[in-house]
């Protein structure tokens, strides 16, 4: 039996696979003999053939070479593959140099074109920046300008879209950030919502809408009213989420439903507000988790209502405050804001944290409920005003409507070096420590007819400096 030969061919990714040939020539042809010939395919030389052969003799022998190998091809995603075998058959597999190029080919199904105002219930991915040019005028119908649409639909707890990181953006003559018409809560068709678009020229109110527990993964989207509108449950993940440039980055809102909200890996920033969520029962969870919240116009994260988390999160160099709570009347469940792992808030131009009696601020009537639960770390330091501002009318005494400002055994809440005071309080709190020094604050008061409460704080560490 002759000695069998190794070919080693180079393959784009540095593997190496060697073939074992019975009955070729004793000795490896050169280099030069074997050599990739183009994207997805090879060019074997067979031994004698020289570059200096006429057009007749190197066909002549290529052929012949060839006709000893069976090589059918086959071309995957991880591999390209040749089987050579004549008989008696050895093992072999080959290895080919291939470019980028021949990993798509045509043997792939091609990606679905998407375009602007589609509405999805299954899984969608964007293969490219998605610019909408829709533009409202004099011929734009009326019904149109008082519905609520999106550049992107996606619908039902199986619906996903996947940006890949590419944007999704809208072109207008103003800035969205900037709007100043609200566009009202109904999801209905209004006369506001017809209004804000004209105002503000946004054909579409949303980059992507989510609803009833649909997701997107590794999307961005600037210049609309709300970059992601989630309604009564969805997910916004990855990251390579962003919002930015949008009135609101994201807001999540229940109608009806038990389907949780998760906003996680996502930047907001340079939006008017950075994160809004509202709910209206306990059982409409909203988790804000590993989220940078950072430079937005207004506050970085805004939470109304029941059910609310946020984990491992930090809000930054708003121009307001780092995290605004808006208190709920007697009627409805009392806002519940619960924070987990490390968040920080600090660097904002106005408090860290601000609790008030709606989302606007400024003091209201009384009993505007609240309470807060520290399961980990909570820090408001450095910002201008205030580590947390809890207005009049703001209601955190325990009862059994509220549990107050409640840190747990393994929580701590941490607020110094803040310009003003580290903690300021109008309204009425119950300030409760599970544990021992739960609480880390310098300067303190109560403020105003209404103010009551405050906690005992161990002293913030002196700086360095």
């Amino acid at each position: 039996m002759s000695q069998p030969i190794m070919f080693q061919v180079k393959q784009s990714r540095s593997e190496e696979i060697d073939v074992e040939l019975e009955g070729v020539a004793a000795q490896p042809p050169p280099p030069s003999k074997l050599s990739a010939a183009g994207a997805g395919d090879i060019n074997l030389v067979p031994d004698g053939m020289d570059d200096n052969d006429d057009a007749a003799e190197a066909e002549e022998k290529r052929t012949s070479f060839m006709s000893r190998l069976a090589s059918p091809l086959v071309n995957k995603k991880t591999a390209t593959a040749i089987a050579v075998s004549r008989t008696p058959l050895l093992p072999s597999t080959v290895a080919v140099e291939r470019s980028k190029a021949g990993k798509s080919g045509s043997f792939c199904e091609p990606e679905p074109v998407v375009t602007c105002g589609e509405t999805f219930t299954n899984e969608v991915i964007l293969s490219d920046n998605l610019i909408c040019t829709d533009v409202i005028d004099a011929t734009t119908p009326i019904p149109k300008l008082k519905t609520l649409n999106a550049a992107i639909t996606v619908e039902g707890a199986n619906a996903v879209i996947d940006c890949k990181g590419h944007t999704i953006s809208q072109i207008t003559s103003k800035s969205a950030a900037a709007c100043a018409t609200n566009p009202g809560v109904d999801l209905d068709p209004s006369a506001s919502r017809r209004q804000m678009k004209n105002d503000c020229d946004l054909y579409y109110q949303a980059g992507i809408i989510l609803l009833d527990g649909a997701t997107a993964i590794n999307c961005k989207v600037e210049q609309f009213y709300e970059g992601f509108l989630v309604v009564n449950g969805g997910e916004v993940k990855g990251k390579k989420s962003e919002a930015y440039g949008n009135k609101r980055g994201v807001y999540s809102r229940f109608e009806s439903g038990t389907i949780a909200t998760k906003i996680s890996d996502v930047s907001v920033h340079r939006n008017y507000n950075g994160i809004q969520a509202y709910s209206t029962s306990d059982q409409n969870d909203a988790m804000i988790e590993d989220v940078t919240a950072k430079n937005n116009f207004n506050f970085g994260m805004g939470f109304r209502g029941p059910g609310m988390k946020v984990k491992d999160s930090v809000s930054s160099y708003n121009g307001q405050s780092g995290i605004k709570m808006a208190g709920e009347d007697q009627n409805n469940a009392a806002t519940a804001v619960q924070f987990q792992g490390m968040v920080s808030c600090h660097h904002n131009k106005v408090h860290g944290i601000q609790v008030d009696v709606g989302v606007g601020g400024g003091g209201g009537p009384p009993n505007k409920f609240a309470e807060v639960n520290v399961a980990g770390v909570l820090n408001s330091y450095l910002n201008k005003e205030h580590g947390i501002f809890i207005n009049t009318g703001v209601n955190m005494k325990n009862s059994n409507f509220v549990n107050g400002f409640t840190v747990e055994e393994s929580g701590s809440f941490n607020a110094c070096n803040n310009g003003r005071r580290d903690i300021t309080n109008r309204g009425k709190v119950n300030f409760v420590d599970m544990g021992m020094g739960g609480y880390t604050c310098n300067v303190t008061a109560t403020l105003g007819t209404q103010g009551e409460g405050l906690p005992m704080c161990e002293d913030c560490p002196a700086c360095d400096n």
